[in-house]
């Protein structure tokens, strides 16, 4: 064996041993494909929650408490960071819409935007587990019904809407598509409305107690 054969023997295992090096370093600066990623999502759920009722003229003076069942939609959009510092932060928006249907036939429609903080304790390739915490833009309409309510409709209309924030806390967990979570809403801003009917002062107040809220997710 002469010199040249031994010089392009050694030239090839060192290269071959620089390739695997390299590739070595490439399979280590890759990071791995997370559960909790960036996506566009679509969600559906039960709600369980209740109203408060009060209504009062001069002459008369009624309060209602009833619980509600219902359901929410979601559809939106989640962006989790990359960067390693902040890696379990995200944001998730989008746009909502709750129904609440109560024991005395009387509905709470509620529908805007929704802006969540995500914060993961665990995100793995396969699945995560966090918290997320949510501020609501939305718009509410009350819907009186049932005889109970017949003076109220028949005082103040019946249908009545006004602006609402809600604030979120709950829990989430997934395994990549699916994703479930639960937890509370707090509607903000009770529905207080005063009419003057035929020279006499009736005022009603409507407020959407916490909400208790478990959704299915699917992130595409």
């Amino acid at each position: 064996m002469n010199k040249t054969t031994i010089k392009i023997l050694m030239g090839m295992a060192l290269l071959s041993s620089l390739q695997a090096a390299e590739a070595e370093l490439d399979e280590k600066s890759k990071k791995p494909k997370f559960a909790d990623r960036n996506t566009f999502y679509l969600g559906v759920g039960y709600q369980l929650s209740a109203i408060n009722t009060s209504f009062s003229t001069e002459s008369i003076n009624k309060s209602y408490f009833m619980t509600g069942n219902g359901f929410g939609v979601v559809l939106g959009g989640k962006f989790v960071a990359k960067t390693q510092a902040v890696e379990h932060v995200g944001f998730r928006y989008g746009l909502f819409y709750d129904q609440t249907f109560s024991s005395h036939k009387s509905y709470i429609s509620t529908y805007g935007l929704e802006f969540s903080g995500l914060w993961d304790a665990f995100n793995s390739p396969k699945m995560f587990l966090g918290l997320e915490f949510g501020l609501g833009i939305a718009g509410a309409t009350y819907m009186p019904g049932g005889a109970m309510h017949g003076i109220i409709a028949q005082y103040l209309g019946k249908e009545n809407s006004l602006f609402q924030l809600l604030v979120k806390v709950g829990f989430r967990f997934g395994f990549f598509h699916n994703e479930i979570t639960f937890g509370l809403k707090f509607p903000v801003i009770p529905n207080k409305k005063t009419e003057i009917t035929d020279g006499l002062s009736a005022t009603a107040l409507w407020q959407r107690l916490p909400v208790a809220y478990f959704n299915y997710i699917y992130n595409f």
